[in-house]
């Protein structure tokens, strides 16, 4: 009995003994740490128009939901998961299952990044890319603010910004033809330099199976009060504006229709 006794608590001491190496196993371990999701900050834009009345939209990232973006409206840098990202673009108010636009678009992490809706949105399906004279329907551009170019994370210099320009002129029905659109550039006239036409390479939104641009990289200028004309194809529609020293993103919109271009408007976005 004696023996068995004895026996028993040799046995439960032992337990004890392996008991406080897993404890104290598992109090020396160090704590590891929860990698975060990487995010992307990324802005939205609406350029979508009608010759009535462009309309709103809503705009779904995966199942993230942005309501009723209206004309020329712009949603604030918004932190959305990096990656592959599915969107789906719908007339304010309507089921997804009714999206006149839809697709996948890739995010870089933790880059700034404007996502900018742009041509007619009433038409569903989307026009035939490979037909030049069906064009203009609804489409997106994706540019990166930041990281893009080697010196856009350096300080800007005490006396020039930089301006990127984003062309999303569309042509209705009745002036489909994107020749008509014959967009040669802009003419910034004032301050130092003057006179500099920049940014040549820059078409009407792109089609499917191009590779036409319709946007700029960023371009310095001097701080200072410019004119900048809109060359289609000859010098027009002066806007007055102010270089200070910061990064801006132009977004130049509206429908042309018969000859004339309505809803024209120019967006002058900051990009901090």
């Amino acid at each position: 009995m004696r023996y068995k006794l004895l026996r028993r608590l040799g046995l439960l001491g032992v337990a004890f003994a392996i008991s406080g190496v897993g404890l104290t196993g598992c109090l020396d371990e160090p704590d590891i740490p929860v990698i975060e999701r990487m995010m992307t900050p990324l802005r939205i834009v609406n350029v979508m128009v009608d010759v009535e009345n462009p309309p709103a939209v809503d705009v779904w990232i995966d199942s993230t939901r942005f309501a009723n973006i209206g004309y020329t409206d712009v949603v604030d840098y918004t932190d959305i998961p990096s990656g592959t990202r599915f969107l789906r673009v719908t007339l304010s108010g309507n089921d997804t299952t009714e999206a006149i636009l839809r697709g996948e678009i890739f995010l870089r992490s933790l880059t700034q990044t404007t996502m900018v809706l742009q041509g007619r949105p009433f038409e569903i399906p989307p026009p035939d890319p490979g037909d030049p004279d069906d064009q203009g329907g609804p489409s997106i551009t994706v540019t990166q603010e930041r990281f893009t170019y080697s010196d856009e994370t350096a300080a800007l210099p005490a006396d020039s910004g930089t301006i990127k320009f984003i062309h999303c002129i569309v042509a209705s029905r009745r002036d489909v033809k994107l020749g008509e659109l014959d967009f040669r550039g802009i003419r910034m006239s004032g301050g130092e330099p003057v006179d500099t036409t920049f940014i040549n390479n820059v078409f009407s939104p792109p089609v499917e199976n191009t590779d036409r641009p319709n946007l700029s990289s960023f371009t310095k200028f001097p701080v200072g009060s410019y004119d900048m004309s809109i060359i289609f194809p000859t010098p027009r529609n002066q806007f007055s504006m102010e270089v200070e020293r910061k990064r801006w993103t132009f977004i130049y919109s509206g429908i042309l229709d018969a000859g004339q271009i309505k809803h024209e408007n120019l967006l002058k976005l900051e990009t901090p």
